[in-house]
């Protein structure tokens, strides 16, 4: 990844998918999202 893909925690506008949780699955879902050419935004609590 890109630091430029690296957006705010606050600036999921336009995304196609929007992950919820950091954890291995949420990372692997936000992954394979993103080959598939979907934006991508992972937003986790911690």
């Amino acid at each position: 990844m890109r630091s430029s893909d690296v957006r705010e925690a606050s600036d999921v506008r336009g995304v196609d998918v929007l992950v919820v949780g950091g954890g291995i699955i949420g990372l692997v879902t936000a992954w394979r999202a993103a080959l598939r050419g979907l934006r991508t935004a992972v937003v986790d609590p911690e």
